[in-house]
């Protein structure tokens, strides 16, 4: 998956959330929207085209790629299906933790990474 530059993710962001009338380019919409997020407090990942999922004791979350966001595509996110498939048990096994998913497998089941390193 190729991480848009600076200008897709802006222009993306501006076509999305341009209201009627607004003649402003696109990018300049989108990095009014990307410095109003920043300054509430919101982590904007722009360089990161990598999807991670989070564990923990009770429940799981996806961090979703910049990209992937703007797509409108979470829902329907190859990566969901592949961690909502797997059995508890299998999570269990994997513990806490944060992880890089970098594929799915023949199975169906997806490649993890331990952000510190540990390979799962």
């Amino acid at each position: 998956m190729q991480m848009p530059d600076r200008y897709d993710i802006t222009a993306s962001l501006g076509k999305r959330f341009r209201m009627p009338g607004d003649c402003r380019p696109l990018t300049d919409i989108g990095t009014e929207i990307i410095a109003a997020l920043s300054a509430a407090g919101y982590r904007i990942v722009k360089d990161d085209p990598e999807h991670y999922v989070n564990l923990t004791g009770d429940t799981w979350f996806i961090e979703h790629a910049l990209d992937c966001r703007i797509a409108g595509t979470i829902g329907t996110c190859q990566y969901n299906r592949a961690i909502m498939d797997l059995p508890r048990e299998v999570i269990d096994d994997w513990g806490c933790g944060r992880y890089r998913i970098t594929g799915i497998d023949e199975e169906g089941l997806p490649s993890l990474v331990r952000t510190d390193g540990e390979t799962t």
